[in-house]
């Protein structure tokens, strides 16, 4: 069911945001997380993709969050920004901002290690 919800094409960053609220999600779940986080960013190209940014700077403030206690979890979700270089100008922008403030944060090394290969591409 959250898989299904995140990845509707109507549903924007907000929608998958009040999705991470309800009751019976939880991000410490990884399979709760990754239903919800990895078929957002990966299956709903529309909303992640949204020229102002946003679906980036949720995907990155959640990735965050999620290194706190689950770093291999945070460390694979980076992985839907391994193509962030080939978008078009607007998005390569937004997507590069994102990354490089989830890159001013305290990561685990796991996380470290994927976001600095990410952003030296």
């Amino acid at each position: 069911w959250f898989a299904v919800q995140a990845t509707n094409p109507q549903a924007g960053s907000a929608d998958i945001e009040a999705l991470c609220a309800h009751p019976a999600f939880t991000l410490t779940n990884p399979n709760r997380a990754r239903s919800v986080l990895a078929q957002f960013a990966s299956a709903n190209p529309v909303q992640f993709h949204q020229a102002g940014g946003e679906g980036y700077r949720f995907l990155t403030g959640k990735i965050a969050e999620l290194d706190n206690f689950n770093p291999q979890i945070a460390s694979r979700l980076l992985g839907v920004f391994s193509r962030w270089q080939r978008l078009e100008p607007v998005r390569r922008q937004q997507a590069q901002a994102a990354l490089q403030h989830l890159a001013g944060g305290k990561l685990s090394n796991d996380t470290f290690e994927t976001l600095n290969r990410l952003l030296k591409r």
